[in-house]
């Protein structure tokens, strides 16, 4: 379980090829891959909070786990995917929902200006009560498989749980 916390990244012992983690500034905790490098960004932004970088070279993606100020998440992707330099060939945006909040699924393929097609499955889980949105990334090359990036995807948002503070219910959890 990744657990993020304070301005660490803590790894915990894992079990059948998966580790854990705790990003603690942002109280998080998620599963990823033994392989998987995560490394914290130091990024000078109004809009990005935390920014950690995944990195996984022998599975064959990598991606980002943040914690973002939006206020309007739908009117964001929007925007960001009308402003993108990406020509995308397909995108599906899909409202998803759980037991205490809803958000956003992304997954979409672009040809990049070098001709090679770029996978994304990106989740945007937005906090009930302020403008804090986790967005958690994940990317390959056309050839990784869309089923294949679908799959870890899934398992570290079914793994994830993200506390807001100590007189907060846990946000996401599965």
């Amino acid at each position: 379980m990744a657990a993020f916390t304070g301005n660490k990244i803590v790894e915990h012992a894992g079990t059948g090829g998966f580790k854990n983690y705790s990003f603690e500034q942002i109280s998080l905790r998620m599963r990823l891959p033994q392989t998987t490098v995560v490394t914290k960004e130091y990024i000078t932004s109004q809009e990005i909070l935390f920014s950690s970088y995944l990195n996984d070279k022998k599975l064959g993606f990598w991606g980002f786990v943040q914690l973002w100020n939006i206020s309007n998440v739908d009117s964001f992707l929007n925007r960001s995917k009308s402003q993108s330099e990406f020509n995308f060939i397909n995108y599906e945006n899909r409202k998803i929902q759980n037991k205490y909040d809803k958000g956003f699924r992304l997954t979409w393929s672009a040809k990049l200006r070098d001709a090679r097609v770029l996978l994304g499955t990106e989740y945007f889980l937005p906090a009930p009560h302020d403008d804090r949105v986790l967005r958690i990334s994940f990317f390959a090359d056309n050839n990784f498989g869309r089923k294949k990036l679908n799959r870890f995807a899934e398992q570290a948002i079914a793994s994830l749980e993200w506390q807001l503070g100590q007189d907060n219910p846990v946000i996401y959890q599965p």
